[in-house]
């Protein structure tokens, strides 16, 4: 999350992960969908985004509800909101929840896997990714620099040398004769 992040740069140590059963607003939190996918809902505004929150849960009595109709009250309230938005939320697929939450203008997003992100046609038109012919084994996919100028863009110029593969050059340029690289390979030292 962006707030442990920015607390780890200004205090300069590790900060712990909040048990998300008890984090202090209950609307900038994940939770889990019927299909076992995980959603971030990301209202750190809630007393403006609460009403529709509510509507869009099929709950329209929370938002009335004196333990929860302020920010303040929901804070105070924490973890039994958390408990009764994680039941609702298991109610219903992600697919379902992403529909009602736009159409509701409510501020979210997928949780995805490694394999969802690594497979998603948005990160590989964003550069995120790239493919390279290996000279041995096949095409591989590799993650790109995320750094990126654009008088100097990174790139992926050739794969990771194999085992051994320099050995002869470098030591040539150590001033290794070729009889030296012999009897180096000939002991087992090199390859």
């Amino acid at each position: 999350m962006g707030f442990d992040n920015e607390t780890a740069l200004q205090l300069g140590q590790e900060i712990s992960r909040t048990d998300r059963r008890s984090v202090n607003n209950p609307l900038y939190n994940d939770y889990q969908t019927k299909d076992g996918k995980w959603i971030f809902l990301a209202m750190v505004q809630t007393d403006r985004f609460w009403p529709a929150f509510c509507k869009a849960m099929g709950r329209p009595e929370w938002e009335k509800d004196a333990r929860f109709d302020s920010h303040v009250s929901r804070m105070k309230e924490k973890v039994n909101l958390i408990q009764l938005i994680s039941e609702t939320m298991a109610g219903k697929t992600y697919a379902e929840w992403d529909e009602i939450f736009k159409e509701n203008g409510l501020i979210f997003g997928p949780i995805s896997t490694p394999l969802e992100v690594v497979k998603d046609p948005q990160a590989w038109d964003n550069n995120f990714f790239t493919e390279i012919d290996h000279p041995i084994c096949r095409r591989l996919k590799l993650i790109r620099s995320p750094i990126n100028f654009s008088r100097t863009p990174a790139s992926i110029r050739s794969c990771a040398p194999e085992l051994g593969q320099h050995t002869e050059e470098v030591l040539l340029e150590l001033d290794y004769s070729w009889n030296d690289i012999a009897e180096l390979k000939g002991h087992g030292i090199i390859m």
